[in-house]
């Protein structure tokens, strides 16, 4: 795909294809910011079901993955033409070990966007990862919680009425 220089260290930028999920997913679950939405498995979701092409990409040095980027791109229609990271999700922008991978994929998706003829490239996150772009606040809301080892006294962090909704389903 491509290969940049950084710092003497070569940085290579793969396609994400069926063989590298595996490496995808453990690198998002080892990530302190990975999401369900971050999963290779989602981009079959969001092909199938909306029939969206994806160009999700990945950063490897060393033969070590060092960032993700799910990048989904949505044709003209309802929702404009646009590059989404995780389109219908509240998170799944790129994540990354480092600025210069960040600033290697950021690049790769503005290029992208710039061919494919976007109106617009979106990440979606919990924060603003550069200052020099739009952000759009209070769009999603995310909640988080623990999870305890008892799944009694996790149904006890739930309000009695909610509770009782989730036994019956």
């Amino acid at each position: 795909m491509s290969q940049v220089k950084t710092k003497g260290l070569e940085l290579k930028l793969v396609k994400l294809e069926n063989e590298a999920e595996d490496r995808w997913d453990r690198f998002v679950e080892e990530h302190p910011e990975g999401t369900f939405f971050h999963r290779a498995g989602w981009r079959r979701v969001i092909r199938n079901v909306f029939g969206y092409r994806d160009y999700h990409v990945y950063a490897e040095r060393d033969g070590e993955v060092v960032g993700v980027l799910p990048l989904i791109h949505i044709g003209k229609g309802l929702f404009g033409h646009r590059l989404v990271s995780t389109p219908f999700c509240v998170q799944g922008g790129p994540l990354v070990v480092s600025d210069e991978v960040r600033e290697a994929l950021d690049s790769y998706a503005g290029e992208l966007a710039d061919r494919l003829g976007v109106d617009w490239l979106e990440f979606r996150g919990l924060r603003c990862i550069r200052e020099d772009w739009e952000v759009r606040d209070n769009v999603y809301c995310v909640f988080r919680r623990g999870i305890t080892a008892s799944p009694e006294e996790n149904l006890k962090l739930i309000p009695r009425k909610a509770r009782a909704v989730v036994r019956k389903a």
